[in-house]
């Protein structure tokens, strides 16, 4: 929990934790001869096989980015099952895909037109367990992960049973949540990635980067006047400090900083983004989360495994020796935070300055979701907030 992986990178380490680590079931399944490295090649039956899958995947994700989530649920749901043997893709009353806990599946189009053009190109000859394998790695690999190894020759079941279908339940509890993937050799990091796909609302999944933004973004218009200004603030200003000169150059020793760290540590993004959202979503974006003390919103129950508190004081520290005592904390967690997502590769966003910092931080004020919480719950309380989904799966996914 005190170590959250970029979450591009959580994307490929779901897919690849599939394999190694869990249950032999998930790395073979009952109807999977041994995998080999590159096996239509080296069988010489598809040779470009893999040529093919890709370019397919990058001509479908020109068109919608968000293929990369839904194929990894895809896969996720499809190897957790009966092994990775695309049981998942039958249709059937009675099949894996209409179980409960696959509500709201996708990519089954997706699947469907990559095996077209390989039965023109090699007749009966790719698995589509294999066609999904390598089409989850090439699609997460476009949304800037880097690309992992998948070995190929599976052969695909034959039956689908939803009553084999062990997944979560969408009103599983966090801890509970937890648990489970623990007990499959998987960690929070790969349960906030797969399980929060799980949500009925997901039918239309946006890319995870341009959650990362949403979220942020969604934390200022539309939602309560406090997460907005907060008591300590006065009136944002866009380039506050370049426009009332007294610290012309604040934003871009910002950035500069950021760049540096991110470079070093790639998971400041996420670990930035659920700090501000852990300090506007109580008092205002004063930075009052920042603030030490046995009682202090850090050591409320909900802000558990919160992060980045050691990326804020060396930014700080900085823009005290440029500006002595003028950028305050909390504007320095927002820019921070813009632009720590931008490197991630999601689009930049405005940031209005000119906040001023909170002087107190109570626990007791802490009003977020505990981690016993049910999904079904997170949604309703995002939800009376102005948030969706996909804000509580990339802000309260920890």
């Amino acid at each position: 929990m005190a170590v959250i992986k970029l979450i591009l990178a959580v994307v490929a380490i779901g897919a690849l934790s599939l394999f190694p680590g869990t249950a032999e079931a998930a790395v073979m399944g009952p109807t999977m001869q041994k995998l080999t490295w590159h096996y239509y090649k080296v069988y010489n039956t598809c040779e470009n096989a893999e040529n093919f899958v890709r370019h397919q995947v990058e001509i479908l994700y020109k068109n919608d980015t968000t293929i990369a989530p839904k194929l990894l649920r895809l896969l996720y749901s499809d190897c957790f099952v009966t092994g990775c043997d695309a049981s998942v893709l039958l249709e059937g009353p009675n099949s894996e895909r209409n179980a409960p806990q696959n509500r709201g599946l996708g990519a089954f189009v997706i699947i469907d037109k990559i095996k077209t053009v390989l039965e023109l190109r090699c007749p009966g000859v790719v698995s589509c367990a294999d066609i999904l394998n390598l089409a989850t790695r090439d699609a997460v690999h476009l949304a800037g992960a880097p690309s992992y190894p998948v070995f190929t020759g599976r052969r695909d079941g034959l039956t689908s049973d939803k009553q084999t279908v062990d997944l979560p339940s969408p009103s599983i509890s966090w801890d509970a949540s937890m648990a489970y993937f623990k007990s499959r050799g998987l960690n929070v990091l790969d349960m906030a990635t797969l399980l929060a796909f799980t949500a009925r609302y997901m039918a239309m999944i946006k890319l995870i980067l341009s959650v990362l933004v949403i979220g942020a973004i969604s934390l200022f218009p539309g939602t309560a006047e406090a997460a907005v200004m907060g008591p300590t603030m006065q009136k944002l200003t866009w380039h506050y400090y370049k426009v009332y000169n007294t610290c012309e150059n604040a934003e871009n020793f910002v950035r500069h900083q950021v760049e540096k760290l991110y470079r070093n540590d790639t998971t400041i993004a996420p670990k930035l983004l659920r700090l501000l959202y852990s300090d506007c979503f109580v008092t205002g974006c004063d930075a009052s989360v920042l603030l030490e003390g046995p009682n202090s919103e850090r050591k409320a129950p909900q802000n558990r495994g919160l992060g980045a508190f050691v990326i804020i004081d060396k930014i700080k520290k900085v823009l005290e020796q440029r500006c002595p005592g003028v950028v305050s904390c909390a504007d320095i967690l927002n820019l921070a935070t813009r632009d720590a997502v931008h490197m991630a590769g999601a689009p930049s966003y405005p940031v209005f300055t000119g906040r001023r910092d909170g002087l107190t931080s109570d626990k007791q004020t802490v009003d977020l979701p505990s981690p016993s919480i049910s999904w079904d719950a997170s949604m309703a309380y995002f939800r009376s907030r102005g948030l969706n989904v996909l804000d509580m799966a990339t802000l309260l996914g920890q």
